[in-house]
């Protein structure tokens, strides 16, 4: 549908379809603006800054709030943003998926729906390769536990969901309480996927 802005989160196995999308949107709405970030474009500005009107590198939420407000300068004149983090996760609004149709996630565990949450930003680890430390996601900063089960209930009631998939950096060490929040899932009965490091459970 036509609209102002056209953002993408971009990965790097999802970076040429974006790009495909971007430049199909641009000769149809020309005069709208298109917003590239995520890590691909964290990783690789020059990316982004030759198929997209506006690159974003680093955490989205606050740059994008600005390119909203002064489209016309950011997509004219500072082209690249670097985006500054978000100190209290709990003040963001969880995801809405209202918009989407659930049905069309492929992602399933014994022929059941998973969705994603994300609990915390940021690694203590300082892994060369991590996309955390090309997006510059520091300091480490955790949601609390009552925050994210605010957003598992959600899910549960409105879509059924019964699995979830943690996509936090280390589950172990990053959460504030994840030993709290494993009871609270098991208490639910919802089962969960999550990452850690090997040496966080020594």
């Amino acid at each position: 549908p036509p609209a102002d802005i056209y953002a993408f989160s971009t990965y790097t196995n999802n970076f040429n379809m974006c790009c495909n999308i971007a430049k199909q949107l641009k000769g149809k709405y020309p005069n709208a603006t298109t917003v590239a970030g995520g890590y691909h474009v964290s990783a690789i500005p020059s990316d982004g800054f030759r198929n997209f009107d506006i690159t974003v590198v680093g955490e989205g939420e606050k740059a994008m709030r600005s390119i909203a407000e002064d489209t016309h300068h950011y997509k004219n004149f500072d082209r690249e943003i670097y985006g500054d983090g978000v100190c209290e996760l709990d003040d963001l609004p969880s995801p809405n998926y209202d918009k989407i149709n659930i049905d069309d996630y492929t992602r399933e565990v014994d022929g059941n729906k998973v969705l994603s949450i994300v609990c915390s930003r940021g690694c203590y680890a300082k892994c060369a390769f991590c996309n955390s430390i090309i997006s510059k996601m520091y300091p480490v900063r955790s949601r609390t536990n009552d925050n994210i089960l605010m957003e598992v209930d959600s899910m549960v009631s409105k879509y059924n969901i019964k699995y979830i998939k943690f996509n936090d950096d280390n589950f172990l060490d990053c959460v504030d309480d994840p030993v709290g929040l494993a009871n609270e899932m098991c208490a639910r009965g919802i089962k969960y996927r999550c990452m850690v490091r090997a040496d966080s459970l020594t």
